[in-house]
């Protein structure tokens, strides 16, 4: 990916997959992903990550919208 210029690259099957994922967007500010996959758990991850990015630290988290698109084919 990075050779075809993606500046992110993080890979769900690493055991540092939200930390990465999070600064990644962090840096970016992405609020809105599309899993292609479309199922498993990886799009609760990436809501996870979107939250701690996004510095929600208190019971009901940050008050930034955030969206996770499945595709379902």
């Amino acid at each position: 990916m990075r050779s075809l210029g993606a500046v992110y690259v993080v890979r769900s099957d690493k055991p540092n997959f939200v930390k990465e994922l999070s600064e990644a967007l962090k840096v970016t500010g992405a609020t809105l992903a599309f899993d292609a996959i479309g199922g498993g758990e990886i799009g609760g991850y990436i809501l996870t990550a979107m939250e701690i990015a996004a510095g929600g630290s208190g019971v009901y988290g940050s008050n930034v919208n955030k969206q996770v698109s499945l595709s379902l084919i």
